[in-house]
């Protein structure tokens, strides 16, 4: 065991791994905490620039004349590296502990270094989401309909090894697919999003066609990452938008000031008549049961927020998927046509009519 006290030098000065083991065995020493934050610091910066030149957009002002990668990492590593009174780089430790480790000498320092770059890496993703969602919130928008489409019968999902990396895959091709899954490179991906996109006018559509062209691909199988797709999702619509971002294009200008908050009124008070008085109704007369109609209402907030923050809406059976249990599904057009399809066209006439009011 290397005493506290002992000299840096005792690690070679480019051992990752052992800058590592250094710091955590004396997370409150300064010796020990700065060519870990070096270490870190290259690893975030590294990863940023990898993601922008595959095509990410990330949170950065390209007016700002300093180096914004370098801004955006010590940021990032700012929330990273908290600490409590109690407890320093909670966020470090507690990830060791919960994977048993407490005595750092005892592991392979080897081991450790890949443990915490996956730890890194992976808060580096999840902070880039948290900005975006403040900062953008219509791109949360769009991934959350593609991801509901996702969960759809069409698709499947698998995990790699390790539990980081979620693919996605047409059913359809399942025979194509498999653990060692080789996906299509982002660039290639971008390019069938975009040829997906022009070629279709909803969501649903878009998505099928994506996945039925990765099928056509000759040297590759047909899964896809699920954060490259979303990501290719929302750079190609961006790319479709007049203004930056993904603003309404039916309602133009809904994100700026008190037009977006008129639009967000008319819409929670359509809603919410929707729910007191249609679907109320509905279930009093005891053609829906309460559970049903409050599925219908998520379909209708989905179906309004479209309206609002994306280029058109999808065909009205697809919301309904989205909602209903799969054994509901076939008992459409007999059951629940009526009841569903009158729900969305009264929000969305009173959407309108209000937003008239407000405008």
């Amino acid at each position: 065991m290397v005493d506290a006290a002992d000299d840096m030098g005792n690690c070679s000065k480019g051992d990752d791994s052992q800058t590592l083991v250094y710091f955590l065995e004396r997370p409150l020493s300064r010796r020990a905490f700065d060519p870990f934050f070096k270490f870190c610091y290259r690893h975030v910066r590294g990863y940023l620039g990898y993601l922008r030149a595959r095509g990410y957009r990330l949170p950065t002002d390209p007016k700002d004349n300093r180096d914004p990668l370098a801004d955006l990492s010590i940021d990032i590593l700012g929330s990273f590296l908290r600490s409590t009174r109690d407890q320093p780089y909670i966020l470090v430790f507690d990830y060791f502990r919960r994977h048993g480790i407490t005595s750092f000498r005892r592991v392979d320092p080897d081991k450790l270094l890949a443990m915490f770059r996956s730890l890194l890496t992976g808060f580096v993703r999840q902070e880039l989401s948290r900005i975006r969602k403040t900062e953008n919130p219509q791109t949360e928008i769009l991934k959350r309909r593609f991801k509901d489409i996702l969960k759809g019968n069409a698709f499947a999902a698998f995990k790699s090894p390790d539990g980081s990396t979620e693919f996605l895959y047409s059913a359809k091709h399942k025979h194509v697919k498999g653990e060692n899954c080789a996906c299509v490179s982002y660039e290639r991906l971008l390019e069938i999003v975009e040829e997906a996109f022009l070629q279709t006018n909803n969501r649903k559509a878009w998505c099928d066609a994506i996945f039925e062209a990765l099928s056509r691909e000759e040297s590759e199988p047909n899964c896809v990452r699920k954060h490259e797709l979303l990501s290719a999702v929302v750079t190609v619509m961006s790319r479709h938008i007049e203004v930056e971002g993904l603003v309404p294009c039916s309602l133009p200008g809904a994100d700026q000031g008190l037009l977006r908050r008129n639009v967000e009124k008319a819409g929670k008070l359509a809603l919410h008549r929707l729910n007191e008085q249609v679907l109320a109704s509905f279930v009093g007369k005891g053609i829906l049961t309460a559970d049903i109609a409050e599925r219908f209402a998520v379909a209708a907030e989905r179906y309004i927020s479209d309206m609002v923050h994306s280029p058109g809406v999808d065909l009205l059976p697809a919301y309904f998927r989205e909602v209903m249990p799969e054994a509901e599904h076939a008992r459409y057009l007999k059951r629940y046509k009526y009841t569903f399809e009158t729900a969305i066209r009264k929000v969305e006439e009173d959407f309108r009519r209000r937003l008239r009011k407000l405008l």
